[in-house]
């Protein structure tokens, strides 16, 4: 296995920033630039609760319709301003919006990758990932597996840092495909650069859609996810952690979607692991 070489902590802390914010101040800097090119006509207050509102129906459809309402929007209120402000706003709100209308932003690139493998695991005092049996889990080529991730956590950080971008798990693992929720995965703005740029041998990232999910199922993928996110906290309490999981797919699409993966014989068993922890 390859080595990981030493980061300095400031680049691990700044890695965090980038990719955090990446997910974070996407919509609030949409919000800004579009209520910036409204704002001649109607005040601050006004143009951000109309940018919010159109934010709100247009997540909702398709997204080059999106775009192309969006663009129509603030640079019809741009010409009628006559000012550069609001064409520059104008500009940054289109940008945005159409980076969610593509399906790829970035190409892949494995110098990122190396740097998000060394930097994850370097923000934190002590960070790794260990198997107790490296052979139970097969051939690294071998596909048809199921990797649940517990718990989610709010940042999924050990999901992130460990498994997404861990170096380890990519070796011994191989191939393998990385759930996150639909939204996050199709719609996020600046963090779709980091996702589409992470896309390589060792695998990619997609959405946790029931169609995503048996599409991967019918072509023997391996699959990863963090099984529980929101639900985990209502079912939290008394001082011990639950597990809270959500089936989407019926047992009359499983029988015929999960014969792929060689039968039924490993369902029984998954969901047996996961009562032990309820």
């Amino acid at each position: 296995m390859a080595e990981s070489k030493a980061v300095p902590w400031w680049r691990c802390c700044l890695l965090y920033l980038a990719s955090g914010s990446a997910w974070v101040t996407s919509i609030p800097l949409l919000m800004l630039a579009l209520g910036g090119s409204l704002q001649p006509h109607m005040g601050w207050c006004k143009s951000l609760l109309t940018a919010v509102s159109m934010f709100a129906v247009l997540v909702q459809v398709d997204q080059l319709f999106a775009t192309v309402a969006v663009v129509l929007v603030s640079f019809s209120s741009a010409l009628l301003a006559r000012a550069g402000p609001a064409f520059l706003l104008a500009a940054v709100a289109s940008w945005m919006t159409l980076l969610n209308a593509r399906r790829r932003v970035c190409a892949p690139s494995p110098k990122l990758l190396e740097f998000q493998y060394q930097g994850y695991q370097g923000y934190h005092q002590r960070s790794e990932l260990r198997f107790d049996d490296e052979e139970a889990l097969g051939s690294e080529k071998a596909g048809g597996r199921f990797f649940a991730c517990h718990p989610h956590g709010i940042l999924s950080v050990g999901f992130c840092s460990n498994v997404v971008w861990g170096r380890k798990f990519h070796e011994v693992v191989g191939h393998c495909k990385y759930l996150i929720d639909p939204t996050l995965r199709n719609k996020g703005l600046l963090a779709k650069f980091f996702l589409d740029a992470f896309e390589g041998p060792h695998g990619a990232i997609r959405d946790t859609r029931a169609a995503t999910i048996q599409d991967l199922m019918e072509k023997g993928e391996s699959i990863s996810m963090t099984p529980g996110a929101y639900q985990e906290a209502p079912a939290r309490g008394g001082g011990n952690l639950f597990l809270a999981l959500l089936v989407w797919i019926t047992p009359e699409v499983t029988k015929q979607k999960v014969s792929a993966w060689g039968g039924l014989s490993w369902l029984p068993t998954w969901f047996e692991a996961f009562r032990f922890l309820i």
